[in-house]
């Protein structure tokens, strides 16, 4: 009796689990998964692709191929069910975006009827009016805010012993005078 009921648990596992495919995450939303391929599942080529390898009888074979029939057969409905829904999706989708048309032109024609109740002078303020809010806004610049930062204490450097710098001599720059060389003095061979 266990081997029979661990046996059906087996033989109602989805066809990616007996390929060696596993699900490792859970379906959260179904429109996450919309392109996520199901195949239908087919009772013939399950119980064949199992019975092979759990050797199963004639019987066996018989029951678990009713019972896949019936599960492929809820599939099918499923499916139907699925495809009215869908089409019924793009129906309410077209319907939308009609409507989202119909709010925008609404939207788009309100200056014309506030137009229609105003006198001359006002129609002409109020074209003014609609121009400046149309008209492109001048990028001000931003004010900088300013962000006050904590101090940080800067660690307190200790001396150690290192030998004292020695300050350079300066040397008397020669002036224009001395770099001359006397005329008597040899000046060196050169070739």
């Amino acid at each position: 009796m266990k081997k029979t009921i661990l046996l059906m648990g087996i033989i109602l596992l989805p066809a990616g689990v007996i390929s060696g495919e596993v699900i490792r995450e859970p379906l959260r939303d179904p429109m996450e998964n919309r392109n996520l391929k199901i195949s239908r599942p087919e009772a013939d080529k399950i119980v064949l692709s199992v019975s092979t390898k759990l050797k199963f009888s004639a019987k066996q074979e018989e029951r678990i191929t009713d019972a896949l029939k019936k599960e492929t057969s809820k599939f099918d409905k499923t499916f139907d069910d699925y495809r009215i829904a869908e089409e019924k999706e793009k129906k309410w989708r077209s319907e939308m975006n009609n409507l989202r048309y119909e709010m925008f032109r609404i939207n788009m024609g309100i200056p014309n009827v506030i137009r229609d109740y105003l006198d001359e002078e006002q129609k002409e303020a109020f074209d003014r009016m609609i121009e400046e809010k149309m008209a492109p806004q001048k990028a001000l610049p931003k004010e900088r805010k300013r962000i006050k930062r904590k101090r940080v204490k800067k660690a307190v450097k200790t001396e150690t012993n290192k030998p004292a710098k020695q300050p350079k001599a300066d040397a008397p720059k020669p002036s224009l005078l001395e770099s001359v060389p006397a005329e008597d003095e040899d000046m060196g061979y050169y070739p």
